[in-house]
């Protein structure tokens, strides 16, 4: 017990000691957050080499004195440093001037002045930038053409990737160093960047314009300050970009990281270009003057990311929250989303203005039903599988989808037909009563249906299956029925709304097809909004919205989009939430996972509350990651991104032989999630319609929700990406089989969370969750036609003397099984292989396991008896060879395997025949198998069928007869298949699903040989629910680490269980090149499980 303490305090002793940063870490972070915050200008350098001329040569004939001397350095050389403050300032100098003329000329105000000035700015500009790129590219590429003399020029590392040879003022190092990989592309790009940002930055900074928006002295101040940020991002495009902490992917265009900032300034200069004609942007003018000074506090924290990401994380923000639609799973889908969906909301107003409200509002319905399913981008995400067939069913998929659009916009005008025949308040009672009270039921079924109530106790009625099916069956009706009253309700309000108007403002057309649509898109979220609308928002739209300017009452479409996005806000700040009491409560109590000065950085969290409190406000409006700064409880706002946390995401292995299982295991996954076990074949085409694509017994499968599915040693990590209408698109993530020491204990951890709802103490009914504060929560049990992996040691099995033994006697009767089957077959087999060596001494034919111990006769004629009842089995017209031909032949076959492989030599001579390496012979008799591939095949098969059934013998100590051996044979034959491990029929057999696959495998330096036995079997998955806020910030704190704290960190995956957040398996779970899972695809609900499984074996 004291040894135990005295390590464990060494181990909390050595936790506290270590520093958040290594030395090297550290070294490289004070080198790159200066370039991060500077724009990229180059102020500090790591060690580096400076190379001396050789010493005269040393008399001594071993001396090393003619290497050249080496003299560490800290700097580039002077020069290059004031290079490349004069390419800093070169925008001040000629840009200033030109905004003060524009402000002091005398003739300012004439136009064709200003356009002389702005002219001569870009072409300035244009031309100054274009001469250095291509001058460095000169230099650069003649320099290459030509060898350098070894050792001259003084190299300096500036970073571990960055070396440069400082051989002159003008020569290739220095080019290299200012101007980082020059080209033709590169120089027109950024010549015609900074000639655009000059102009821009001219009239932006020029003092009258500014002023004129920020009055008064603090308004020169603020302009003297705005030319920093435009600085900083000029220098990106005059030399090149710096390390920005807000990046997420490492294959990056190098001209889209040089654009990334001056396209922050482009957006702030064309706003208030844009200002002085549209009206309604001064405001925004007004906002971005002010906050234009501190961009670059938002890029040197890491809040602002590249423009494009920025630029994406908007249109989908406005396609999920205003338009209605979905995160996506690539930007392609995300433009292709947003253009359909934009040009419907502008068409749409065009039928409002100019033909009828009747009419706007059934066309509205009718495209928010066929916006809400996948029919117009199926082809974007999967291609369509060869054949008629398939064809036809996509071609009946279309006509039905037709039909039905066709169906809702008719009823849809009946409906707004009888909005105007009567009042519209008369329903309001009815269908708040319908929606408030569906609400209160659906939440109240969805948590009867967890294992865990509110995740601390354990739901008494979770282990009974007839009440969890009801439970099931009304889920189900929910998701479909709850569309259609929805629908109904917006149709008779709308119109009642939109009919008192004398013509449709725009941003009301825009919310009314995000309503429609909504109501497919997402029914649950739906039926959430309309509840709150019907018991909160509607009662109060006539008496405090009327003095925050709405008129006599707030559009209802408008009420909807504001509860929504309060209700989006409110499930995403409990995820956030939950994750944060997970990391402080982690300090608290796991002492290993505690680091230095714990206490300090809590301290400083409860004194800085309502600053935290703002970041984490900031995030959930944003829908940003918080990010655990070094993995401690300390959180930063984290750039915004899309939903998918990643920049692309697509399907890859990693080419190891045990992504065969995942790839058989995902096809019938998916035909689990598909088809669950509420309704059947009727409902598939009822359900895929009215939005049921899921099981139920998962829950609600919201874009971004995440589930941990696990198998013996198997673990899936699902990630839903898109939802619609009738489809689902998720990713699956299948990690590795054969995991690390830490992957292994985090493994254990979700096991016993497992375990602990499924074993509960029968007779109690207050099971409390032993787990209430962790990332993971039981959701249900999957059953999936799916592998069970056995893996076991032969130590003392095959490596007996008795049990070898039993290898060669069931080697005969296997023998002749294969042989009498080829004959079936084939009755000229034999006499094409007669042609046995001479040398090869048959031996006495035992056919059978004797252990009476009889005389020859009794054995010769046992082995007459198998021989009959064997080719009475499989021979049933007749064999063309004699029995003694085959009787010989046989022998023959034994002889070259057992006897000239020196008969019950050990386990590696059983396993190298196993795996295919016939046994070599002095005299070369082996020979005899070259060129008759055929029959090669069928006596290694005949020896793998023996290995087996010595094995199976050994370990159930049970002698099958001879009825039942050939029953056991013919079902290696047919449902089977034993062989070597690593081959391709191996796979090929996963993948079609034998439901036996045995194969033996040899550690030749221990000399010991383990077997894995794989049954085919309706298994038990169990599924849990992700946190997805700590799987985003487990993701975005690993770019920023391995992105910008450190870039060759080897030891970055040696760290710690972490069983609250399995920050191993999340790490492995993410995409390439952070993660490594080993088999990861990309799916889509409803497919075929033929499909998938296609997919599945291409990979």
């Amino acid at each position: 017990e004291l040894a135990v303490r005295t390590n464990a305090d060494a181990v909390w002793l050595a936790r506290m000691t270590a520093p958040l940063l290594s030395e090297y870490k550290v070294r490289h972070v004070l080198l790159k957050f200066p370039q991060t915050l500077l724009g990229g200008v180059q102020l500090l350098g790591l060690h580096g080499r400076k190379h001396a001329d050789p010493t005269p040569p040393s008399s001594e004939p071993d001396s090393d004195s003619d290497l050249p001397r080496t003299a560490t350095v800290r700097r580039a050389p002077p020069y290059a440093y004031g290079y490349q403050l004069l390419l800093f300032a070169a925008p001040v100098a000629l840009c200033l001037p030109c905004s003060l003329l524009l402000r002091f000329a005398p003739s300012a105000t004439d136009r064709t002045l200003r356009a002389a000035i702005y002219s001569g700015c870009a072409v300035a500009s244009f031309s100054c930038v274009l001469a250095l790129r291509l001058w460095a590219w000169l230099v650069v590429k003649a320099a290459r053409r030509r060898t350098a003399p070894d050792g001259a020029g003084d190299e300096v590392v500036l970073t571990d990737e960055e070396t440069f040879d400082f051989d002159g003022v003008a020569a290739k190092g220095t080019c290299q160093f200012l101007f980082p990989n020059s080209s033709l592309t590169v120089a027109l790009v950024t010549a015609l960047a900074a000639s655009a940002m000059c102009v821009g930055a001219v009239h932006y900074l020029e003092p009258g314009n500014f002023t004129s928006r920020i009055h008064g002295v603090i308004g020169y101040i603020w302009l003297a300050l705005s030319w920093i940020p435009f600085l900083l991002s000029m220098f990106s495009l005059m030399s090149h970009p710096p390390p920005e902490p807000a990046n997420y992917s490492e294959d990056l265009p190098w001209w889209l990281s040089c654009l990334s900032r001056p396209l922050y300034c482009g957006y702030v200069f064309v706003v208030d270009l844009l200002a002085r004609w549209v009206w309604g942007l001064e405001t925004a003018d007004v906002v971005l003057h002010w906050g234009f000074v501190f961009l670059p506090v938002g890029w040197s924290l890491g809040a602002l990311p590249l423009f494009h990401v920025l630029a994406e994380w908007g249109c989908e923000q406005v396609y999920y929250h205003l338009l209605g639609g979905t995160p996506t799973l690539t930007t392609f889908r995300l433009a292709w989303g947003l253009t359909v969906a934009g040009g419907v909301a502008v068409g749409t107003y065009f039928v409002f203005e100019y033909v009828s409200v009747g009419a706007g509002i059934s066309v509205v319905c009718a495209l928010a039903f066929l916006q809400s399913g996948d029919i117009l981008m199926l082809g974007a995400l999967q291609p369509l599988p060869a054949g008629s067939r398939s064809r036809v069913l996509l071609a009946a998929r279309a006509v039905v989808e037709l039909v039905a659009t066709a169906l809702i916009g008719g009823c849809a005008y009946g409906l707004t037909e009888l909005a105007k025949a009567s009042n519209a308040d008369y329903y309001m009672p009815c269908f708040g009563f319908l929606f408030i009270l569906s609400a209160i039921v659906e939440q109240a079924l969805t948590q009867l249906r967890q294992p865990y109530l509110l995740r601390f106790v354990r739901n008494p009625l979770f282990s009974w299956p007839r009440l969890q099916l009801w439970i099931d069956r009304c889920l189900l009706f929910f998701y479909m029925v709850i569309p259609l009253p929805a629908t109904a309700f917006l149709c008779i309000y709308l119109y009642d709304e939109q009919s008192e108007e004398d013509h449709v403002i725009w941003w009301q057309c825009v919310l009314v097809n995000r309503a429609m649509r909504w109501s497919w898109q997402e029914p649950m979220m739906m039926l959430m909004d309309l509840a709150v609308e019907c018991a909160i928002t509607a009662p109060a739209r006539q008496s405090w919205l009327q003095g925050a300017g709405w008129g006599p009452q707030c559009p209802l479409s408008l009420a909807l989009l504001i509860v929504s996005l309060g209700r989006s806000w409110a499930y995403d700040l409990a995820e956030k939430l939950h994750f944060i009491v997970i990391s402080v409560y982690v300090v608290l109590t796991e002492w290993k996972l505690r680091f230095r000065f714990y206490r300090v950085v809590l301290a400083a969290e409860l004194a800085l509350l309502p600053l935290a409190a703002c970041v984490i406000l900031a995030a959930v409006v944003l829908s940003a990651p918080l990010v655990p700064f070094l993995g401690i409880p300390l959180f930063l706002l984290g750039f915004p991104r899309p939903q998918r946390s990643w920049y692309r995401i697509g399907s890859h292995t990693n080419g190891s032989a045990d992504v065969v299982y995942y790839a058989q295991l995902l096809p019938r996954l998916l035909h689990t999630l598909q088809h669950d076990a509420v309704g059947g074949a009727a409902w598939a085409l009822v359900k895929q319609q009215l939005g049921a694509p899921m099981n139920v017994t998962l829950g609600y499968a919201t874009p971004g929700t995440m589930y941990l599915m696990r198998y013996e040693t198997r673990t899936v990590i699902v990630q839903v990406v898109e939802r619609g209408r009738g489809y689902l698109v998720f990713v699956t993530k299948g990690l590795e089989l054969t995991p690390t020491s830490c992957h292994n204990e985090e493994g254990l951890v979700i096991d016993e969370i497992f375990d602990q709802y499924e074993n509960a103490e029968p007779g109690r009914r207050l099971v409390l969750n032993k787990y209430p504060l962790h990332c993971m929560t039981p959701v249900t049990d999957l059953v999936v036609h799916t592998y069970s992996i056995s893996k076991m040691s032969l130590v003392g099995i095959l490596d007996h003397p008795d049990n070898l033994k039993k290898i060669g006697q069931w080697f005969w009767k296997t023998l002749v099984w294969v042989l009498v089957g080829a004959l079936a077959k084939d009755p000229d087999f034999i006499h094409r292989h007669e042609d046995i060596p001479p040398a090869v001494p048959v031996p006495t034919l035992d056919l059978g396991v004797n252990d009476s111990g009889g005389d020859g006769d009794e054995k010769k004629k046992f082995s007459s008896e198998w021989y009959h009842l064997v080719r009475m089995s499989l021979a049933k017209n007749g064999c063309a060879a004699d029995e003694h031909n085959f009787e010989v032949f046989v022998g023959a076959c034994y002889a070259l395997v057992e006897t000239y492989g020196c008969e019950f030599g050990g386990p590696a001579h059983a396993c190298s025949v196993f795996a295919g390496e016939m046994p070599t012979t002095a005299g070369g008799e082996i020979s005899w198998f070259d060129g008759k591939d055929a029959l090669k095949r069928l006596v290694l098969r005949a020896y793998r069928y023996a290995c087996k059934l010595a094995v199976d013998e050994a370990v159930t100590y049970a002698c099958p007869s001879d009825e039942e051996l050939i029953a056991v044979l013919s079902s290696f034959d047919v449902h089977s298949f034993i062989g070597p491990i690593a081959c391709s029929e191996w796979q090929k057999s996963v993948l079609d699903e034998r439901e036996l696959l045995f194969g033996l495998a040899y550690d030749r330096d221990a000399n010991t040989c383990s077997a894995v036995n794989n049954t085919l079997t309706d298994a038990r998955v169990h599924v849990g629910k992700l946190n997805s806020e700590a799987v985003r910030a487990t993701w975005a704190l690993l770019a920023l680490e391995l992105l910008y704290f450190t870039n060759d960190d080897d030891e970055r995956y040696s760290i710690q269980a972490q069983k609250y957040f399995f920050r191993n398996i999340m790490i492995q779970a993410s995409e390439p090149p952070f993660g490594y899972a080993a088999y990861q695809d990309v799916h889509l609900l409803p497919a075929s499980v033929k499909k998938q499984a296609a997919v599945a074996l291409d990979c």
